[in-house]
């Protein structure tokens, strides 16, 4: 194989690859959407920053150390740092230190802190499975909804082509002078509108693809669908009790239990602003050296002598050998870091007198964020309760919808029948036979919905009672 063929093969394959047809099962879809939506992955975020968050009020239990370094140039007339004079030159000098400091008591500020962080850290993660559990319902109720519109779609296009096979038995018995061109004009002009159903149907197909490629964060790509599986119609024979249904839910449900656990944390923030009037007792030490040109040694030296330094209490003179000064130069770098180093211990004690009513105003606003905790708590509890009984209700008016939708479709599939038996005996004329069909076909549609909308809502009352979501 020359070259040429070589990659004309390959770039055949790939194409192939690209746009082979890959089908999503329900399962998949949950999986990639909670990998790749952007709203659970801002969650995920949130979670992560208040883990941050933790940590750094356990890092706040660590001393603080800090190390500088300067390097300074005096001009025209300075004090020397080394003689306390005054010097009317150019005087370069540098300073080196470490300093620390450690809180060693204010008033446990740092462990409540740490406890209100860790609560919220918790509920983060609540919020996170929150965000997990609204995109699961929604990817179900979008992969639901497409087996809908696909039963449509395939329903529409079998009853399109009952109409076309009609149409060309019309069409020879009217070759035959069996029938007048009229009803081949009404079954043209039937078939032509059931042809416009199945391109709203494909439509709707689509549309609702696109519904869950958006949950999954995927391009709309027609080579994409789903696995086509046989759901069972749900049996409900036992009485879902809501409030047994709220009392188990309220017990794991990520809403309720982030609201609670934020009600403990506000509960901490007050304790913790109150703490603000605590004192707060800090230990500082620091090490540092320093070098200066103005600090300057001999390099040699002559005997001149001794020289009187005082007198003591006797009047005896006390004298020590003098020498005079032969040379001097600049103390080198090395030596005057070394000569130089200073140490520093200390304790700085604060206590809170009047900060501009910060304290007193922290106070007051966690107690309005605790406040606002309890009935943000309440609201959700309230919510559920709703949200529940809303599913519960729903999915008993679904049922009978169902129960009603099928015996309006096994009457209509009876009735369309017996009109097609009818029509095709020539003993129904061709608008009675049309009223039957579209009758047939409506309530087939309905059927439809009325299937998926209680096999949905089934799920979502499973979901509350702790069951996963699947097909089967």
């Amino acid at each position: 194989m020359s070259a040429k063929s070589f990659w004309l093969v390959a770039l055949f394959l790939l194409t192939s690859f690209s746009y082979a047809q890959k089908k999503w099962g329900l399962q998949e879809c949950m999986d990639y959407a909670l990998k790749n939506n952007l709203t659970v992955r801002q969650s995920a975020l949130n979670n992560m920053d208040s883990k941050l968050t933790l940590n750094q009020s356990k890092a706040n239990y660590l001393p603080t150390v800090n190390g500088f370094g300067t390097n300074n140039f005096n001009f025209g007339r300075s004090i020397d740092p080394f003689t306390n004079t005054f010097q009317n030159q150019q005087i370069r000098s540098n300073s080196f230190g470490v300093t620390g400091s450690v809180v060693v008591f204010n008033g446990l500020q740092n462990y409540t802190a740490m406890q209100q962080n860790e609560l919220l850290f918790k509920a983060s993660e609540y919020d996170l499975n929150q965000a997990m559990n609204n995109l699961l319902l929604s990817v179900a109720n979008a992969y639901l909804t497409i087996l809908l519109n696909d039963e449509i779609l395939t329903s529409t296009r079998i009853q399109a082509e009952n109409t076309k096979k009609q149409l060309e038995r019309t069409e020879k018995l009217y070759e035959a002078g069996s029938i007048s061109i009229g009803n081949i004009l009404d079954l043209k002009a039937q078939y032509a509108n059931e042809q416009l159903s199945i391109t709203n149907a494909q439509n709707q197909v689509k549309l609702a693809y696109l519904i869950l490629w958006q949950l999954l964060e995927l391009p709309y790509d027609e080579n994409n669908t789903i696995e086509k599986v046989a759901i069972d119609i749900p049996l409900t024979e036992s009485t879902v009790l809501t409030n047994t249904l709220v009392a188990s839910y309220s017990t794991r449900g990520p809403e309720i239990q982030s609201a609670e656990i934020r009600l403990l944390a506000a509960q901490k923030g007050l304790t913790l602003a109150r703490l603000g009037r605590s004192p707060k007792l800090t230990m500082n030490g620091s090490v540092n050296t320093t070098y200066s040109q103005s600090f300057i040694r001999s390099t040699g030296s002559v005997y001149l002598g001794t020289r009187i330094l005082y007198f003591d209490q006797n009047n005896v003179p006390v004298t020590a050998p003098y020498y005079s000064s032969t040379g001097a130069e600049i103390t080198p770098f090395n030596q005057q870091i070394k000569d130089n180093i200073g140490k520093s211990l200390g304790f700085t004690l604060s206590v809170p007198v009047l900060n501009n009513w910060q304290v007193n105003n922290a106070i007051q606003r966690s107690k309005i964020n605790l406040e606002r905790s309890k009935l943000n708590l309440n609201q959700t509890r309230n919510q559920v309760y709703r949200t529940i009984t809303q599913a519960v209700l729903d999915l008993d008016a679904a049922k009978a919808r169902y129960a009603a939708a099928m015996n309006s479709y096994e009457a209509g599939n009876l009735s369309y029948k017996n009109a097609e038996q009818r029509f095709n005996a020539g003993a129904m004329n061709f608008t009675d036979y049309t009223v039957s069909k579209n009758n047939f076909m409506r309530a087939e549609a309905t059927m439809f919905q009325a299937k998926y909308e209680f096999i949905f809502r089934q799920k979502v009352v499973d979901f509350y009672n702790g069951k996963p979501i699947t097909l089967q």
